[in-house]
C-alpha cells in the first residue's frame, strides 16, 4: 500500500541489519522523524517533550518485551520483534531531533 523504505530516496541507511525492513514503510519512518523533530521545538514547553519522549520509548520497548510490531496506520499487530528494529526506529527520531535542532542553532546563529 504504501511505497517500502527501499525506494525512500531520502532514507538514512538503516543502522543495523534486520529482518522487519520490508514492513518499515516510509509512512512510519517519517511518522518517526516528526515526533522526533517535535522533541526539540524549544516553542513546546519542556513538560510535554518529556511525556512525549517517555511515551516513545515506553511504546517501543513495550514492543519488543512482547515481541511484537503494531502498525497503526493499518490497525493491525504482527509478531515478531527485535532490539535491532527497536534500535533502528529509535534511530528515525533521533535522526529528526538532530535536523530540528541543527535548523534551530542554524536559525539563532543568523538572529
Amino acid at each position: 500500500m504504501y511505497l517500502r523504505t527501499d525506494y525512500n530516496i531520502f532514507l538514512i541507511y538503516r543502522m543495523l541489519k534486520e529482518k522487519f525492513s520490508k514492513e518499515y514503510t516510509n509512512l512510519y519512518y517519517y511518522s518517526h522523524l516528526v515526533l522526533g523533530a517535535i522533541l526539540a521545538i524549544p516553542l513546546i514547553p519542556l513538560e510535554y517533550r518529556v511525556i512525549l519522549l517517555l511515551t516513545i520509548i515506553l511504546y517501543q520497548f513495550g514492543q519488543l518485551s512482547k515481541n511484537i510490531r503494531y502498525f497503526m496506520f493499518e490497525n493491525r499487530i504482527e509478531k515478531g520483534n527485535s532490539m535491532e528494529h527497536t534500535l533502528n526506529k529509535l534511530k528515525d527520531y533521533f535522526m529528526g531531533f538532530i535536523v530540528i535542532l541543527i535548523i534551530d542553532l542554524l536559525y539563532k546563529n543568523f538572529d
